[in-house]
C-alpha cells in the first residue's frame, strides 16, 4: 500500500507475492512482456520506445527467447535533476554571481588572466551540458520521436550552449597573450569570428523558446521546423530595431568588426587610440596653466591642409581648455562641430557630458539636463559604466538651484556605489561645510586625509588626488601634514594651484564655494 502501481508491478516481478504461480513468476517471457509494458507506461518520454519499430524489435526478441534490457526500479525512483545537470546549472548559476560580482567591484582591478580563466571553468561545464542535451534530443528525434517540441528543445539546448561557448577563444587568448590586441593576428581573426557567432545563436534561442509554445505538431520535418524558425527570427530581430534601435546597430557593428578583425569594445579601434602628440601637447600645456598656447597649438593644427588627427579630439580638447577658462559659449562653439553620427559609445558619453557642463556654465539647466537625459540613454543598457560623472553634474545642477539637501542626499547614493569615490566625499564635506554642518564636513574631509595611502604609494598621487587631501588638509588645518605632502608631490610632478580644484569638480558658478583662503575649521568661529 502507498506504492505507486509501477512500484507494485516490480515488486510482483521480483518478489514472492500470493497468488501468482511459482513456475508462471518464473517465466522468462512473463518477465521480459512485464518489463515491455513497464516501458510503454514510463510517465517520461525519453524512457519510452522512440518508435513502434524499437517495440517490435524487443517483441521478436521475446517470441525468439533473446534477452531484452532489463527494466530497474532505481531508474524511476532517480531524481528529477541528474547529478550532471546539477553541476551543469551550479556551474552557471556560480558563473553567473561570479560575473555580477567582478563587474560590481571587488574584482574589477585584480589580475584578469585569472579572472578569465575562471570564467572558463565555471561556466565552461554548463555548456558543454546544454550542447550534450541538444544532441540527446537529436538522437531522439533521428529514433522517430519528432515531434516540433522535441525539435524546438534541441535549438535552444544547442543555441543556448553554442552561444556561451563562443567567447571561449577570445577568454582563452587573453589569459595566454594578456590583452586582445596583442592576439596574433591570425587568432584575433578567429576569436572575433567565434565571438561574433553569438549574436544569430541567440536570435535562434529566443526564436525556438517562442516556438516552442506556437507550433506544437506532433510530427514535424527539418522544412517545418526551419521555415518557422526563420520566420520567427526575423519577427524578434523586427521588434529588437523597433524597441532599441541601437542594439542592432551593435549587432551589425560587431559583425563588421569580425570582417575587418578590429575587436569592438565600446571604444575606438586600438589604432585611433594611439597618443596624438599634437594633443598630448597641448594637454601638457595646459596642466602647466598655459592655456592660451595649448588653445593656439590645437586651432593651428585643425586649419592644416594635412590635419591628419582624429578632429572629435581636438574639438573635444579645445571645448575643455574653453570651459575650464569659463568660456563657455567658444567651448560649445567647437562640440557643434562634432559630427555625432561617427561617435563611438566612449565618445558619445565624454561629449554628452562636456555639453552639459557648457550648458550648466552658461545657465541652461534644463538644456543641461536634456543632455543628461541622453547620456543616460546611453548607458542605461550597459552596467558596467561608471556614471558618476552623471551623478556630479546632476548634484552641481541642483546646487545652482538652491537645492542643496537634495545635492547632499544625492552625493551619498554616489559615494555609497562607486568605487572611487574621491570627488564626490569632496564635494559633499564642501556642502556639509557651506550649510553649517561642521561636524560631518569635518568627518568627510578627515577620510580624506586619512583615507589615502599618499604616504606609502607616493607614485599614485596624481593632481586630482593632490588637490583633494592638500584642500581637506586646508580645511583641518593641518599645516604639517599638508607640507610633507607638497614635498611626496613635488618630486613627480609641480605643485598645483587649489584654484585648479574648480575645474576637477566641474564647478561654473559660485553655487559651491570653495574655501581656499578662509580660516580652518579648527579655527573658524
Amino acid at each position: 500500500a502507498g506504492a505507486n502501481p509501477i512500484q507494485l508491478v516490480v515488486k510482483h516481478i521480483n518478489e514472492n507475492v500470493s497468488g501468482f504461480d511459482k513456475d508462471l513468476k518464473r517465466s522468462k517471457a512473463l518477465k521480459q512482456l512485464e518489463t515491455i509494458t513497464l516501458k510503454c507506461l514510463s510517465k517520461e518520454m525519453d524512457d519510452r520506445y522512440a518508435s513502434v519499430t524499437a517495440l517490435k524489435e524487443d517483441l521478436e526478441k521475446v517470441k525468439e527467447g533473446k534477452p531484452i534490457p532489463k527494466y530497474v526500479l532505481a531508474n524511476r525512483a532517480k531524481a528529477t535533476i541528474t547529478r550532471g545537470q546539477a553541476f551543469a546549472f551550479s556551474a552557471l548559476a556560480v558563473g553567473l554571481l561570479f560575473l555580477v560580482g567582478y563587474y560590481s567591484s571587488w574584482l574589477h582591478n585584480e589580475s584578469q588572466s585569472i579572472i578569465y580563466l575562471f570564467m572558463l571553468v565555471i561556466f565552461g561545464p554548463g555548456f558543454l551540458f546544454l550542447i550534450r542535451s541538444g544532441l540527446s534530443k537529436y538522437r531522439s528525434i533521428r529514433a522517430d520521436n519528432n515531434g516540433a517540441r522535441q525539435w524546438w528543445l534541441m535549438i535552444m539546448a544547442l543555441s543556448a550552449g553554442f552561444a556561451g561557448l563562443c567567447n571561449a577563444p577570445f577568454l582563452a587568448g587573453m589569459i595566454l597573450f594578456g590583452g586582445v590586441y596583442d592576439f596574433p593576428s591570425s587568432y584575433r581573426h578567429f576569436s572575433m569570428y567565434t565571438s561574433v557567432l553569438h549574436i544569430p545563436l541567440l536570435l535562434s534561442l529566443v526564436s525556438s523558446g517562442i516556438c516552442y509554445f506556437l507550433f506544437k505538431a506532433r510530427r514535424a520535418s527539418v522544412l517545418y521546423i526551419s521555415a518557422r524558425l526563420i520566420l520567427t527570427m526575423f519577427g524578434v530581430l523586427w521588434f529588437i530595431n523597433a524597441v532599441n534601435p541601437k542594439l542592432t546597430s551593435l549587432f551589425a557593428s560587431q559583425i563588421n568588426d569580425a570582417i575587418t578583425g578590429e575587436r569592438h569594445l565600446g571604444h575606438r579601434n586600438h589604432a585611433e587610440f594611439k597618443p596624438d602628440f599634437i594633443v598630448d601637447s597641448a594637454k601638457t600645456m595646459a596642466a602647466k596653466g598655459d592655456y592660451v598656447r595649448a588653445i593656439n597649438t590645437l586651432e593651428l593644427a585643425l586649419n592644416s591642409k594635412v590635419f591628419a588627427g582624429n578632429r572629435f579630439d581636438y574639438f573635444l580638447t579645445l571645448a575643455t581648455f574653453n570651459s575650464d577658462l569659463g568660456n563657455y559659449k567658444k567651448a560649445l562653439a567647437y562640440l557643434i562641430q562634432v559630427d555625432l553620427e561617427t561617435l563611438s559609445d566612449h565618445d558619445a558619453e565624454s561629449y554628452l557630458m562636456e555639453k552639459a557642463r557648457c550648458l550648466h556654465g552658461l545657465g541652461k539647466l534644463t538644456e543641461a539636463r536634456d543632455a543628461l537625459k541622453n547620456y543616460r540613454l546611453d548607458v542605461r543598457y550597459n552596467p558596467l559604466h561608471n556614471k558618476a560623472q552623471l551623478d556630479m553634474r546632476e548634484v552641481l545642477i541642483l546646487c545652482s538651484e538652491g537645492k542643496y539637501n537634495s545635492a547632499k542626499k544625492n552625493l551619498d547614493i554616489v559615494v555609497a556605489n562607486d568605487l572611487y569615490p574621491g570627488e564626490a566625499v569632496l564635494l559633499r564635506a564642501i556642502l556639509e561645510e557651506q550649510t553649517g554642518n561642521l561636524e560631518k564636513a569635518r568627518l568627510d574631509y578627515k577620510s580624506i586625509v586619512y583615507g589615502s595611502l599618499w604616504r606609502e604609494s607616493p607614485g599614485n598621487l596624481d593632481k586630482n588626488s593632490f588637490l583633494r587631501i592638500a584642500y581637506a588638509m586646508k580645511r583641518l588645518g593641518e599645516g604639517k601634514e599638508y607640507s610633507a605632502l607638497e614635498n611626496k608631490f613635488k618630486k613627480t610632478e609641480k605643485i598645483a594651484s587649489l584654484t585648479d580644484l574648480k575645474n576637477v569638480l566641474g564647478l561654473v558658478d559660485d553655487a559651491v564655494q570653495l574655501k581656499i583662503d578662509d580660516s580652518p575649521l579648527s579655527e573658524a568661529k
